[in-house]
């Protein structure tokens, strides 16, 4: 049994659970619509919200990281959908919610309590609403202030889990980053990504000097070492920071350039997801395009700078309109 586990099932979590925060009356309904195809319901909310839950847990492990496998075990233990499931139950979100027949049973049926098995995803997902209406409505600074008092003893008892696991040495290991492999979902067209190519091509010269920015903050006694087959090794703590923060950026451009996409009844989620997964499932065709422009540097153009000067392209990148017909549902992206 996970200690994390155990003490999110407590009493003693019961007096430090964190509080419903202000929302307008009208987010906080779409944040607790869980009916898919439901006009107004929070599958982009769950989108964004899974997004900045991700990026605010690395950011506060990081604060108190005691090794780069610390840093990652943590991070993905409280963000996981068992962690927030719990949290979602104990903030009763399930009472202020619409749901499924079929998600409301499985609700009913489970109990920290009665069971130690999962709890149902649809949990996980209202809490990840009500992040993301959070942030739509506050601000990320004020939601990284609204989370941070209450996942702080959640980091120190996730630490003593990742301490006590036998699979643990409590070293600084050799540690391969592979996050772009590792993320799994719909395959990206050739020509999605060769539209991608052909913006770079047009915006290199301002991307050109605008990456110069973010690569001369980074020290110049940084250093990289790399596996065999050219990963980065070590700073896996960092990239993994980076992964994060790339998809929160890549998410936030693209709900504030089309705010239109927040009326779709469905697959609102799914076209965004979509634009986090070109970008990193193509991620080294698209730092070897990097080297064919005159962006250079007094140090070599590492894998971790190149993430740097990614971010700064993500920014400034413009994704597909949506259409959408009388009824709000989303068509075919342009």
């Amino acid at each position: 049994m996970r200690l994390l586990q155990v003490y999110l099932d407590s009493d003693k979590h019961r007096s430090h659970r964190l509080p419903l925060a202000d929302l307008s009356p009208h987010l906080f309904r779409q944040a607790t619509n869980s009916v898919k195809h439901s006009t107004e319901n929070n599958d982009l909310l769950e989108f964004m919200g899974d997004r900045a839950v991700n990026l605010a847990c690395v950011l506060l492990v990081d604060k108190e990281k005691v090794c780069p496998d610390q840093q990652i075990f943590v991070g993905r233990r409280l963000s996981c959908n068992d962690t927030l499931g719990r949290l979602a139950w104990w903030m009763h979100l399930d009472k202020h919610a619409a749901l499924s027949s079929i998600d409301a049973r499985a609700i009913r049926n489970w109990s920290p309590r009665r069971k130690r098995n999962p709890p149902p995803k649809v949990l996980a997902d209202l809490f990840e609403s009500f992040v993301g209406a959070y942030w739509l409505e506050h601000g990320w600074p004020a939601l990284l202030s609204w989370l941070q008092p209450f996942f702080k003893p959640l980091v120190e008892i996730a630490t003593e889990d990742f301490l006590l696991s036998h699979r643990n040495t409590c070293k600084v290991p050799l540690y391969v980053s592979n996050w772009w492999r590792q993320r799994q979902g719909d395959s990206i067209s050739q020509n999605s990504y060769q539209q991608l190519v052909q913006f770079l091509d047009r915006q290199q010269r301002s991307l050109t000097s605008t990456g110069r920015v973010a690569v001369e903050a980074i020290p110049l006694s940084t250093k990289f070492i790399y596996s065999g087959d050219g990963e980065l090794v070590n700073d896996c703590d960092r990239v993994e920071v980076a992964h994060h923060l790339i998809s929160q950026w890549i998410c936030s451009v693209y709900i504030n350039s089309f705010p239109e996409i927040r009326r779709a009844t469905s697959r609102a989620a799914h076209l965004a997801s979509v634009r986090v997964f070109l970008f990193t499932q193509h991620l080294p065709e698209i730092n070897a395009r990097l080297d064919h422009y005159e962006f250079r540097h007094k140090r070599s153009c590492s894998c971790f700078h190149r993430i740097f000067f990614l971010a700064v392209v993500l920014l400034r990148l413009r994704g597909s309109r949506l259409q959408l017909d009388s009824t709000g549902a989303m068509g075919a992206p342009s």
